[in-house]
C-alpha cells in the first residue's frame, strides 16, 4: 500500500484510519462466499462456511445456512442460528440456539433457549 493509505498493514493484520469512513455499496462479507446465491446491494453477512444468502437489497445474516431476501436490514434479518429463512418484507429472525436479544444480566444456557429482553431472565431449561 502507498504512504498516503487509509488503511496501515503490519504482516497479515491491517488497521484502518479512525477519521476515515469507508462506504460499500455492493456489501461486506465476513468469512467465505457462498457461490449460489446471488448477493443484493448494501448486504453484509457474517458466514464461517459460505452458507448464508443475503440476497434481498439491505439484508443482514450472522450465523450459518440463513436467507435474508427480503426488502432491507430492518425489515429482513436475520441474528443467528442456523436454516432461518427471513423471506418477507419486515421479517427478521432474532436468536439461534441459545440467545439473548436485549436487556441486562440475563442468561439463555438451555438448548434452544431465548430471552428476548428484560432484567435478570434464566432460560436454563431444554
Amino acid at each position: 500500500m502507498d504512504q498516503d493509505s487509509s488503511i496501515r498493514c503490519n504482516g497479515t493484520l491491517c488497521v484502518a484510519d479512525k477519521n476515515v469512513r469507508y462506504q460499500f455499496p455492493k456489501g461486506v462479507t465476513v468469512g467465505a462466499i457462498n457461490k449460489s446465491c446471488t448477493y443484493g446491494d448494501a448486504t453484509f453477512s457474517v458466514d464461517w462456511d459460505g452458507t448464508n444468502c443475503p440476497s434481498g437489497i439491505g439484508a443482514v445474516t450472522f450465523g450459518s445456512g440463513n436467507v435474508a431476501s427480503g426488502k432491507s436490514s430492518s425489515d429482513s434479518s436475520i441474528s443467528g442460528g442456523q436454516e432461518n429463512k427471513a423471506r418477507g418484507t419486515e421479517s427478521s429472525v432474532s436468536g439461534g440456539y441459545s440467545s439473548i436479544s436485549g436487556g441486562e444480566i440475563n442468561k439463555a444456557r438451555g438448548t434452544e433457549s431465548s430471552v428476548s429482553g428484560g432484567y435478570g431472565n434464566d432460560a436454563s431449561g431444554n
